[in-house]
Order: structure tokens, then sequence, then C-alpha cells
């Protein structure tokens, strides 16, 4: 069931829900940072509401694929390996570029609920 998306920069495919979990609207801080190797990676610290959705999701999913998507692309599709109850998440397949990264960060900042 699902969509199919190819996974971009790749040729790996995966059946996608087409219902969106968590939104961009979820997104409370959105920055660039670098890995452990040196390569750069987006990093999202949600709100409460994306959280607890993160929170109950990733528990229910351990050992299976989330999707991240932007722009309509799949852009990241790791194995949740734990639950994550911090509310951060981020991109970091080390296959983009600072500036391909900072156009999906201005994509995202966007679609995200700014503060008053």
């Amino acid at each position: 069931n699902g969509y199919k998306r190819i996974l971009d920069k790749d040729s790996v495919f995966y059946f996608i829900d087409p219902q969106p979990l968590i939104t961009a609207k979820q997104i409370k801080t959105i920055k660039i940072t670098y890995t452990e190797n040196g390569k750069p990676a987006l990093w999202m610290q949600l709100n409460k509401n994306g959280t607890k959705t993160l929170n109950v999701l990733t528990k229910m999913t351990v050992m299976s694929k989330l999707a991240f998507i932007v722009n309509d692309k799949l852009l990241y599709a790791p194995t949740v390996v734990s639950q994550v109850t911090n509310g951060m998440t981020g991109l970091n397949r080390g296959t983009y570029t600072k500036e391909e990264l900072e156009k999906f960060k201005a994509v995202i900042e966007k679609e995200m609920i700014q503060p008053k």
C-alpha cells in the first residue's frame, strides 16, 4: 500500500503512506549542523505536539522505516532503532551538500508556524 517513491540520489524505492504524520508546522527550530564525519546535516527540534507524535510514532515503529519528504522528494528513509522521546530529529544521509540542505531548510521554514 502507499505511493511508490524513489529515494533521492539513489535507486532504492519505498512505498510511502500518503498521510504525513509530522509536518513543518510541528517544527520549532531547524538548523544546519555537522555529523561526526564532518558532513552537513539538518537538525530539527519539534514543538510539544510534534514531540508527542514522534514519541508515539517511534515507539510503534522500531525496526521500521520512516520517510522524510520535502517538496515531494523522498530525502531520507532511516530505520527507527529506538523510541525518540526528546523531539529531536534530522536529515543526515551524508549525500547532500550544505547548499542543498540550505534549500530544503528554506522550504521547511516557509511552512513552519512562526512565533508571534
